[in-house]
């Protein structure tokens, strides 16, 4: 089963939301207003101001789940052209490197030609695995996590033999 992109669901959460939450909220709105301005005993106003309190806490909480949602679409698209870039970078020099040897195994070069095309392998694959070591160590970059010992360790290590 094939799931839409990501950055279509949040866009459907987006119309989702906003119709979930600015329509009754308009509605409440317009409520509101007519019991102040209709209203003449001290509950009617009451209730109006509690209606437009309710409408204006409900705003905010669209501008902010939009907000969300927006910052989700551009990290799905950040995420879409990382992987994008990476495969392209991927699969550049494996297609280089094939092209190459089917030109070596069809026997039809000369020596020189040869030569320059192992030259070219060498390249290529260099290039690949230079790629691949920076793709590793960015991935290294983000499993390390920092670990701050304090600096009454000591106290807390006799503390816990304590307890065994």
């Amino acid at each position: 089963m094939r799931f839409p992109p990501a950055i279509i669901q949040l866009r459907r959460a987006q119309l989702v939301l906003m119709l979930a939450v600015l329509v009754p909220t308009i509605l409440l709105t317009a409520l509101g207003v007519i019991m102040l301005a209709t209203g003449s005993s001290t509950v009617s106003i009451a209730i109006g101001v509690l209606v437009l309190a309710f409408t204006t806490t409900a705003v905010t909480g669209y501008i902010l789940g939009s907000i969300f949602v927006g910052k989700g679409a551009s990290l799905a698209r950040l995420q879409n052209d990382f992987f994008s870039s990476v495969s392209h970078e991927l699969r550049t020099p494996l297609t280089s490197i094939r092209l190459l040897m089917e030109s070596l195994a069809d026997g039809r070069l000369g020596e020189e030609e040869r030569r320059q095309v192992i030259a070219l392998l060498s390249r290529e694959v260099s290039r690949l695995e230079g790629f691949s070591d920076a793709v590793f160590a960015f991935a290294l970059t983000l499993l390390v996590v920092s670990l701050e010992v304090p600096g009454n360790f000591a106290d807390l290590v006799a503390t816990m033999e304590g307890f065994l």
